[in-house]
């Protein structure tokens, strides 16, 4: 009675084992070498229905340059696969079913979009894709030019006189027309005449951003920033003369670089800015609305008061977001006195507006 009892109690042993192994063996979500639940494990069946996907990569509108931080996707309808573009312009969306499809790429008010046919599997564009640029509107000033930028990046836009006469101060007047562009420039040396109508001016400035449109504004151009958002940077100076705020000195400046995108563009998070020429517009401090995309510490030198020192960890670009919008000030410009690292930065302040 004993041993049948043992022989019992064995092959029970064995049937629980057996059924142990086996239950492993087919529930995916247990290690088969550990019994343990496998943490990769979503507990959903995979779909077959959902398993094509596309990669590719993204270039800028000359052609020369991969793009960083452009947002893709396809939406079917059923789902959506959407990522971000990394240093050398390459995305992949996965989870997609078989079907021809749309992808949308945007950066800032640059975009494409283009048709792919999936088959299940993933399939790599042969050839980049290229951003498209939108209407660009540029005021001309006597110490910048943007446009050489542009010009650089096969961006396409369009010229209004702002060194001298009143052409720039009729476009700034009229925010219809103003609307009629996604990005408006204003370079650096923009006469200052406009300041003569700058309450009219700095409301069409600000309904224009608030209502998705994008201002680049450099150096000199700083007050057309001041008047617009007065509360979101605190320029040197005396906020009601526009002027009060050029007491910048002439130095190459070790900037640290705060945004994410221009520390993948330079490939590091400090950037060399070289102001040559003395009475650059510095700032002082940004409201928490405002993004410092790049500080560091300047000398100054106050022609009011014939005061000098130097100011530590100031913004030396800022970047404000009201409704969508976007404006942006810098305190250096593209004239020669630009280094490589300035230029790869403004490329991609350009792309991000």
């Amino acid at each position: 009675m004993s041993l049948l009892l043992l022989s019992v109690a064995c092959m029970d042993t064995e049937l629980h084992q057996l059924d142990d192994v086996t239950a492993n063996e087919f529930d995916s979500s247990v290690h088969s070498d550990t019994g343990e639940p496998d943490p990769n494990d979503t507990g959903e069946p995979d779909n077959p229905d959902y398993d094509a996907g596309v990669t590719g990569r993204i270039c800028d509108p000359s052609g020369g340059d991969w793009v960083v931080g452009a947002i893709v996707w396809i939406d079917t309808g059923e789902v959506r696969s959407e990522d971000t573009t990394d240093v050398d312009g390459r995305f992949q969306l996965t989870g997609l079913p078989a079907g021809t499809w749309t992808v949308h790429v945007e950066k800032g008010s640059f975009a494409t979009e283009f048709e792919v046919t999936l088959n299940g599997g993933m399939y790599e564009i042969p050839d980049p894709e290229c951003l498209l640029p939108p209407e660009i509107m540029v005021v001309t000033g006597a110490y910048d030019s943007i446009e050489d930028v542009l010009d650089r990046m096969s961006v396409d836009y369009e010229l209004t006189q702002g060194v001298s006469g009143s052409q720039h101060v009729n476009f700034l007047k009229d925010v219809d027309r103003m609307k009629q562009y996604d990005i408006i420039f204003l370079n650096c040396g923009m006469n200052d005449n406009w300041v003569n109508s700058k309450s009219e001016i700095a409301a069409n400035i600000k309904e224009y951003v608030t209502s998705g449109g994008s201002v680049y504004t450099s150096d000199w151009s700083y007050y057309a920033f001041e008047v617009a958002f007065p509360d979101a940077v605190d320029f040197y100076g005396d906020d009601n003369i526009s002027g009060s705020a050029y007491a910048g000195e002439a130095e190459t400046v070790t900037a640290a670089v705060k945004d994410a995108n221009m520390q993948t563009v330079l490939g590091k998070n400090t950037a060399s800015i070289n102001y040559d020429l003395a009475s650059w517009a510095i700032m002082e401090s940004s409201d928490s609305s405002a993004t410092d995309l790049l500080t560091g510490d300047v000398k100054y030198f106050d022609w009011n008061t014939w005061s000098s020192g130097t100011l530590r960890d100031v913004p030396l670009a800022v970047r404000i977001k009201p409704n969508g919008g976007n404006m942006i000030y810098t305190s250096f410009h593209n004239e020669r006195q630009t280094t490589g690292d300035m230029d790869k930065m403004l490329e991609e302040i350009i792309l991000s507006l």
